[in-house]
């Protein structure tokens, strides 16, 4: 396969793979790094429980930052694209009654500093901002739930307001895993962005066993 895409990467706008059970970076990486001109790229999987990719843990040790970054900016270079859904996986190991891994839903994960600006002085990551070239995005979901709990996965006022800046097509935003007015009015920062492009919304668009670019 990686031979095939490798030999059409200069005109190839569109990948779809079907019946996918688990595609790892090494088969993901050379496909958005070589294919420039790419506008979509849609993974199947083959059993809906489960995601179809499995990308490198990201986390903050030194390894990982890079390649969470090189992804980053591979996705980052194209242009076109109108629509992201980037999905992470993750598994809960209990081993009081020897019960197997239960593998966390996509919708309830947040890829470590993905939506954050970052921080220099502490060396906390900018990924998010490797993103603003992406000025044709209308659909940003996967795995991007604002979790609270964790600060590496928390947004505030300067992360919206990036987004209205840099993402000016934006229509959807994969926040908030339900339609719930109260949860929108307890975030200021997000009834903002809602208020500057009011067709914008926060829910997710599911579409079981999928991941797309």
């Amino acid at each position: 396969m990686a031979a095939s895409i490798q030999r059409h990467s200069q005109v190839l706008q569109q990948i779809r793979l079907q019946s996918c059970h688990r595609l790892t970076s090494s088969t993901i990486h050379p496909i958005l790094s070589s294919c420039r001109g790419l506008q979509h790229l849609e993974i199947i999987g083959g059993y809906p429980s489960r995601i179809a990719i499995a990308l490198k843990d990201a986390g903050f040790g030194p390894a990982t930052v890079g390649d969470v970054e090189r992804l980053c900016l591979h996705i980052g270079s194209l242009q076109q694209l109108k629509f992201l859904d980037l999905r992470g996986a993750a598994v809960v190991v209990d081993t009081t009654y020897n019960n197997p891994p239960q593998e966390i839903s996509y919708s309830k994960l947040t890829f470590p500093g993905l939506l954050r600006l970052g921080d220099a002085s502490t060396g906390e990551p900018r990924y998010v901002s490797l993103l603003k070239d992406l000025k044709q995005l209308k659909t940003f979901q996967g795995s991007v739930w604002l979790n609270y709990v964790r600060v590496q996965e928390r947004i505030v006022q300067a992360e919206v307001e990036w987004m209205y800046v840099n993402w000016p097509s934006l229509l959807l935003a994969g926040f908030l895993d339900y339609a719930n007015q109260s949860a929108l009015e307890e975030r200021a920062y997000l009834r903002w962005l809602k208020e500057r492009i009011p067709r914008l919304q926060f829910t997710k668009m599911v579409t079981p066993s999928t991941w797309s670019i």
